[in-house]
């Protein structure tokens, strides 16, 4: 009898029917919602024999999460918000944070955002990392106030770890003293062998990593995510043998673990941006770019699209009218449409989608090709909806919106240039120059025109400067530099520093100018949405520095010199035995960049900067 009540109770809490059974607590509007997601306090729950017999017998009909699910995905956001107002109490009290965090998503930049976050972090306090969480803090102008709020959530939130609190510190970029604390027994009793293993690997500890893994090979206790941890930490290392084994060993311990939609095309556990870096450290290109075969989105056209969808360069070769998908982020597109002009000639009925805001660059850059822009995000809000909320897929808006799907039968075969990579990159590397034909330097704006002539007149050099993305994740920001490690270049004389920084950074350059009396210079143009200008920008710069972010790429087409803001790893593989791009030529790398601190590759950057800008007699540059 008490397993049968246990299995009602559970279905009573899982199976939603509205009115059957109810919360104490009614929500009355959105006053009163705000005060329920900003509190820490979970409702009581109140139900009647009737409402259990009701909902028993219901069960297979009502389902508030796939309801849920099924408006997020289908992008009716206006009947998923007001179904999660409806049911924010089974919500908060199943503590399904995820759907909060796509609440917060979708009304991103608002009140009511913040303290849908602020619910999901005191749920589930790791949330604070996670990218949909960067990406929600990123629409607010003044980030200050919601980074302080869901710092205080987490903070209080029941659910607080060891693990998580580290989380928080690394946001808060106290790196230094979280390694001081891995040498304290006492705070390192306090993690299990999983959750240290993770720690190292958000530390950037690989060596460290390794040890505490061959310490206790427990392979049965590890998770996918360990497994990767273990795998990226010896593949940095350079012990690719053990990275090997472990990949092998994953693939035998946890496939039952793995979610895949197409175990033909990803047949192996570790995830194939990981295998990339493994390659690429092996010095086999085409490998490493095969293994884009095997992402995600791959996965879902070869479900969605399974009579037109191909991975093979001849089948697209032999197609009378092929189309392939740009994908990941701009500067991937960027840097990738280098092969556009190898798959043109072998088939000139090729159409290439392409960003909106690269439309025109790419035009000038490769008139043979034929380009379709196409409005493709990472992720979709209740502005967008209206673009994709007609696609057969959730995972599409990544590649394609409504208009492009309703004409995407006219195409026999469809690929994305991804998938086509390993077998161009070849011919790409045989290629008698990597230079690049840059964009026209014709500078149609006026206001633009007038502002770097005003600029030049001033006869100091001109650096443009950007130092990290718009979104920021613990992960993502081992990529990234502070405005405090830029300093040793910053500090440079006779040199006007141009920003060239997407995204909001005013509280960096004001914090800069008041500190320090240096002044980063901003030239009136939208960064993020007006790439042309940027590239007429970039191309009357002496000298670009740039973090490997979008604005690294533009750097590569605008064809003027520039060095890459990185210490990372994961880059080695586009350095050529010249330290430069194996894509543009024109970006210089440090020399030996993985042995340095991120301090010591801008003093070298600086260092350089301050010989080659040295070579113009006319004007000495000192350093402070």
């Amino acid at each position: 009898m008490k397993k049968i009540f246990n299995r009602l109770y559970r279905s009573v809490i899982q199976y939603s029917k509205i009115r059957e059974y109810h919360f104490v607590e009614k929500v009355t509007d959105e006053a009163h919602l705000v005060r329920i997601l900003s509190t820490e306090s979970i409702p009581k729950l109140s139900f009647s024999l009737r409402a259990l017999l009701g909902m028993w017998t219901d069960l297979r009909r009502v389902n508030l999460l796939r309801q849920l699910d099924e408006l997020y995905y289908k992008k009716a956001y206006s009947e998923y918000l007001s179904l999660i107002q409806t049911h924010i109490h089974t919500i908060i009290y199943l503590k399904k944070t995820k759907y909060l965090s796509w609440a917060g998503l979708v009304t991103k930049g608002t009140e009511l955002s913040k303290y849908y976050l602020g619910k999901a972090v005191s749920l589930h306090p790791i949330a604070i990392n996670d990218i949909t969480t960067s990406i929600i803090i990123e629409g607010y102008p003044d980030k200050t106030h919601i980074n302080a709020y869901l710092r205080m959530m987490t903070l209080q939130s029941k659910k607080l770890t060891p693990l998580i609190f580290c989380y928080v510190i690394l946001k808060d970029g106290e790196e230094a003293y979280l390694r001081t604390l891995l040498d304290k027994a006492y705070f390192v009793s306090k993690l299990d062998t999983k959750e240290h293993i993770e720690l190292l690997s958000a530390l950037n500890m690989p060596s460290a990593l390794i040890q505490v893994h061959e310490k206790d090979k427990n392979y049965a206790s590890y998770d996918i995510k360990t497994f990767e941890r273990v795998y990226d930490a010896y593949t940095r290392e350079g012990q690719l043998e053990h990275a090997k084994l472990l990949f092998d060993i994953a693939d035998k311990t946890g496939l039952k673990n793995r979610k895949t939609l197409s175990n033909v095309i990803n047949p192996h556990v570790i995830n194939n941006k990981l295998e990339r870096h493994y390659w690429f450290a092996k010095g086999d290109l085409v490998k490493a770019y095969g293994t884009y075969r095997r992402q995600n989105l791959a996965q879902v056209l070869s479900v969605v699209f399974p009579h037109q969808y191909t991975q093979s360069t001849v089948e697209v070769i032999k197609s009378r009218q092929p189309l392939i998908f740009a994908s990941w982020g701009p500067g991937d597109e960027i840097r990738f449409s280098k092969v556009y002009t190898i798959l043109v000639s072998k088939n000139p009925a090729i159409t290439v989608t392409c960003e909106p805001r690269l439309h025109k660059i790419l035009c000038e850059l490769y008139p043979a090709v034929n380009f379709l822009p196409v409005n493709r995000t990472r992720r979709v809000n209740n502005e967008s909806t209206f673009l994709y909320d007609a696609l057969p897929h959730p995972k599409l808006h990544h590649l394609m919106d409504n208009a492009l799907y309703q004409s995407i039968k006219r195409y026999d075969t469809i690929s994305m240039l991804t998938d086509l990579l390993s077998e161009q990159i070849n011919s790409f590397l045989t290629l008698k120059t990597t230079d690049n034909k840059s964009p026209m330097t014709i500078i149609n704006d006026p206001m633009l025109k007038a502002e770097i002539e005003e600029l030049k007149n001033t006869q100091r050099k001109l650096v443009g400067i950007s130092w990290r993305s718009s979104i920021m994740t613990t992960s993502r920001n081992e990529h990234y530099f502070t405005i405090e490690q830029l300093l040793p270049l910053l500090k440079l004389e006779g040199v006007t520093f141009v920003n060239l920084q997407y995204g909001d950074c005013t509280i960096e350059l004001d914090e800069l100018k008041t500190k320090y009396n240096i002044n980063v210079h901003n030239i009136n143009i939208d960064h993020y949405n007006d790439f042309y200008s940027v590239i007429n920008l970039m191309q009357e710069l002496d000298v670009i520095v740039s973090a490997g972010t979008t604005v690294l790429e533009l750097a590569g087409l605008s064809g003027t010199q520039t060095y890459a803001l990185t210490n990372n790893h994961a880059m080695l593989y586009r350095v050529n035995e010249e330290s430069r791009d194996l894509w543009f030529n024109n970006i210089h790398y440090v020399p030996l960049m993985t042995y340095l601190t991120k301090r010591e590759v801008v003093t070298h950057i600086s260092t350089e900067l301050y010989r080659v800008l040295n070579e113009d007699k006319t004007k000495v540059i000192n350093s402070k």
